[in-house]
């Protein structure tokens, strides 16, 4: 039986390009409720039917990756059945999309504005560390030279509710001391991180014309999937997605 595609919103982009974000909808009783990944022991079956009415409400495949928090991009002219390694995908090609899996990291969508292009990344902290931001940026880049980009920030861990260790604030410090202003520190010996202020500060250094998004946080937002959140309550967390496509909102 197929089921229904559920969304949390759908925005434009560009005139070219357009994003949509799924809802999970879990609750104490039903955790995996709208996942979409494969690897977090929900039944396959049901992934894959769930997968299926995403693809029928959007028209058209999606093309996963099987995410490692590292920095690989993988680009596509076609849907591969077999997820790639990788945390970041790339596309000229209208007839499929580009879907990011996340449980509380940032998802970030790059689109050139004339059309030529369209990249989707999977941060977390040592994804925006390692430069997932960067080599995302500099293959569409490539493939739109002399096009305006444009970003969007999907749901993630918001501010209030990430926090870490002075490791974290030493690793991004380190390279950049301009980002230690989003890192607050705790009573707790700790900080709280931004990582949406953090991806948005990379993202303009690199050139983005607009940079949109980042205002839902995934622990506060129980229409979405947290691992944190459900870390806390003892529970196996599902993964909503992030879906970019080379196509205008219908």
């Amino acid at each position: 039986m197929l089921q229904s595609a559920s969304f949390l919103y759908r925005q434009a982009l560009t005139k070219h390009a357009s994003v949509v974000v799924t809802r999970c909808n879990g609750s104490q009783h039903q955790p995996y409720a709208g996942n979409l990944a494969l690897h977090v022991q929900d039944d396959a079956a049901q992934v894959m039917l769930r997968r299926a009415a995403l693809e029928a409400e959007l028209g058209m495949p999606v093309q996963w990756l099987n995410q490692i928090h590292g920095t690989q991009l993988a680009e596509f002219s076609n849907v591969e059945a077999i997820a790639p390694t990788a945390d970041a995908s790339l596309t000229q090609s209208q007839d499929l999309a580009l879907g990011i899996l996340t449980a509380d990291c940032l998802p970030v969508v790059l689109a050139a504005a004339d059309g030529s292009g369209l990249a989707a990344g999977h941060a977390g902290w040592r994804g925006l560390q390692a430069g997932i931001l960067s080599v995302s940026w500099a293959a569409l880049r490539a493939k739109a030279p002399n096009s305006s980009i444009v970003a969007h920030l999907g749901p993630c861990i918001g501010q209030a509710q990430f926090e870490v260790g002075s490791e974290v604030l030493d690793a991004f410090v380190t390279e950049n001391r301009e980002l230690a202003k989003y890192f607050v520190a705790t009573i707790r010996g700790k900080f709280l991180a931004d990582l949406c202020g953090i991806a948005r500060e990379q993202l303009l250094a690199l050139g983005a014309s607009q940079v949109t998004g980042g205002g839902w946080c995934t622990v506060s937002d129980p229409r979405l999937s947290s691992y944190r959140q459900s870390s806390r309550l003892s529970q196996p967390s599902g993964r909503f997605a992030t879906v970019a496509m080379l196509r205008p909102l219908v």
